[in-house]
């Protein structure tokens, strides 16, 4: 992830009109070699930079998904409530709001909820291996 990480960069970097998709694509390896954490600046600045297009849109929701699985719990909410707004999403952003209020976990910190407490499943490497069509 993290060669094609780099090549995806330099295409995004070069503009052009792969550009925005070569940026989501940076992005995405970051969080599968890298971690969510490392890769929310960059799934922020994809939303921001292509605003409006369904590249931005596909970086808000990996976004949202990281933001609850780093346990930003409030931010996530906020970008899926967003996401309902967006064609396409309305009916998985309803979904991973209600599993984060089905939660029971208290706003922005998960690791305080009890133990046990449900909570989506996040994404794993293997899975997006094994589907590429995923994102």
């Amino acid at each position: 992830y993290a060669d094609a990480g780099r090549g995806f960069g330099i295409v995004a970097n070069g503009g052009g009109a792969n550009a925005p998709s070569a940026a989501l694509h940076a992005a995405r390896a970051t969080r599968f070699s890298s971690g969510c954490g490392a890769a929310l600046p960059r799934f922020d600045a994809v939303s921001t930079r292509y605003a409006g297009t369904s590249v931005a849109a596909e970086a808000t929701w990996d976004a949202a998904v990281c933001y609850r699985e780093v346990g930003q719990i409030d931010r996530a909410k906020q970008l899926f409530q967003a996401m309902r707004r967006v064609a396409g999403y309305r009916d998985r952003a309803e979904k991973e709001l209600s599993a984060l209020e089905r939660s029971g976990e208290p706003k922005g910190n998960p690791a305080a909820g009890p133990a046990g407490a449900a909570r989506p499943a996040p994404a794993s490497p293997k899975a997006a291996r094994q589907s590429p069509d995923a994102y």
